[in-house]
């Protein structure tokens, strides 16, 4: 079994302000699970020069968000064609991650950062934690 803990962030977007408030949730995957989702939500109708990027705990690019696109070259090479995102993420405001197939290798912490174009973060998720037991 993975075991998955991490914050939900509930954040305000505004120019010159980052609010972060931070709720530890935790996530229980069996072994051989096809996808474990890491829920981000946060206020609908995001702008569209927005980067969203999740990070494992060693600061890998798990999942790039960009353009409105996902950018799969920024992926380190581990995650690639094992993430997805919802597709219309910047109207819902769910920011939320799947991992597909998790593994041993995904256990650990996991934070989504949002940035907009040319600044500081915007929000960030950070201090999620994952354990596998059997």
């Amino acid at each position: 079994m993975i075991q998955l803990s991490y914050p939900n962030c509930c954040c305000c977007l505004q120019l010159m302000l980052w609010f972060v408030v931070l709720l530890v949730c935790q996530v229980e995957v069996d072994s051989g699970a096809k996808s474990v989702q890491l829920p981000f939500k946060t206020t609908a109708d995001l702008p569209e020069d927005v980067r969203v990027e999740w990070k494992d705990r060693e600061d890998r690019m798990v999942h790039v968000y960009q353009n409105g696109s996902d950018q799969p070259e920024d992926q380190f090479s581990l995650y690639r064609d094992q993430t997805e995102m919802k597709e219309d993420l910047l109207q819902s405001g769910d920011l939320s991650l799947i991992l597909k197939y998790p593994t041993d290798t995904n256990t650990g912490e996991f934070r989504c950062i949002v940035y907009k174009e040319g600044e500081h973060p915007e929000m960030e998720n950070s201090g999620a934690q994952s354990q596998r037991s059997e």
